[in-house]
């Protein structure tokens, strides 16, 4: 369980359909398993009730995954997650499909965007800090496969595991513990790089408080500038497609078109400023939307921030997901799977850091 000035997050809310209520003060959003099955897993997202206006998007994707878009930034929207990982008990086929179908939540949300995950991850990551501040080394030393792919999936992302980073006591570090007394980390804050690290102020368990569950209560601290709510503008502009002058072959079509313009709309020895300039500007836009071309966005849009996604990253990640549901079909084994995955991840990360 996970809770911060501005939300109160329950990763087992073991609460049925999908839907939102309101309880005092709060409206709890909630997605879980359908009315006909076991309340074996669930994940629910409570706000207070002066934030309702800057709610721009709801998404109860299922029992283990909650996407919730709320406009907490004057520049750009925070995407808050709820998420409920299978605990390391279940296939490795249940665990890989969680992990795949986070990436592609995660590849949803425009790159500019800040993100919040919060939830149980099952996950143990170890105590070995990694450069670019993806994790520190404020944590237990024990790691397990899921933490492995949690890691891996913050590295891809270039997300940051904030349980990490603050030199707690013990009992301010561990997330959960049982009556038999294991105790570990397996709840997280997770944030991307668009939440300033000056934004974030602490992250502690609280093992006082009275959560009801195994899990204790973990406290994020993360300052906000509310922005007043507004309309969203409906109208539209077009903007070329420069991201892909990053492509030689795009280079090299943009002058053999501008070379043609030239040739056909010359500057003459009369033409006068403006006329010269008019022969100019037509030749370059017409040349660009030949060779770029144009797409519309909404005004105030940004232009693709991703600019390294190219052809060469699309095939890499279908690779990757032919590669699991070839392990899922039991055709190649987990440990083949994990291979290339890792193979796969590294290779984005390598021209994600050379773009």
């Amino acid at each position: 369980m996970i809770k911060s000035p501005l939300s109160s997050i329950s990763s087992m809310t073991k609460k049925k359909d999908k839907g939102s209520s309101k309880y005092g003060e709060y409206i709890l959003i909630y997605s879980g398993k359908n009315k006909n099955e076991r309340a074996a897993s669930g994940v629910g997202l409570q706000l207070h009730e002066k934030f309702e206006t800057h709610i721009s998007d709801v998404k109860n994707i299922d029992d283990r995954r909650l996407h919730v878009t709320v406009g907490l930034q004057i520049s750009h929207p925070t995407h808050i997650l709820s998420v409920y990982a299978p605990d390391t008990s279940k296939p490795q086929a249940d665990i890989g499909l969680f992990y795949h179908t986070l990436q592609t939540t995660l590849d949803d949300i425009a790159n500019e965007d800040e993100i919040l995950i919060l939830g149980d991850f099952n996950a143990r990551i170890g105590d070995e800090a990694i450069s670019d501040g993806i994790k520190n080394r404020f944590n237990e030393e024990t790691m397990n496969e899921s933490g492995d792919q949690m890691v891996q999936l913050c590295m891809q992302d270039e997300l940051r595991i904030n349980n990490t980073l603050y030199p707690h006591k013990p009992q301010h570090k561990y997330t959960f513990e049982n009556t038999r007394g294991h105790r570990s980390i397996i709840d997280y804050v997770v944030s991307n790089k668009n939440i300033h690290p000056t934004r974030k102020q602490d992250v502690r368990s609280l093992a006082s408080a009275n959560a009801g569950t195994d899990h204790h209560l973990v406290l994020a601290k993360i300052r906000t500038d509310v922005q007043p709510p507004h309309k969203k503008s409906t109208e539209t502009r077009s903007i070329f497609n420069i991201e892909s002058l990053s492509d030689d072959s795009t280079k090299q079509l943009y002058r053999q078109r501008l070379r043609r313009k030239i040739v056909a709309n010359n500057i003459q020895d009369f033409d006068d400023v403006e006329t010269a300039w008019a022969k100019l500007r037509t030749n370059i836009l017409e040349a660009a939307e030949e060779a770029f071309g144009k797409r519309t966005i909404k005004k105030g849009g940004k232009p693709n921030t991703k600019p390294w996604f190219k052809q060469e990253v699309k095939m890499l990640a279908e690779e990757k997901r032919k590669s699991y549901l070839q392990y899922r079909s039991n055709t190649v084994t987990y440990d083949e799977y994990k291979s290339v995955r890792n193979r796969v991840n590294e290779n984005i990360r390598k021209i994600k850091r050379d773009h």
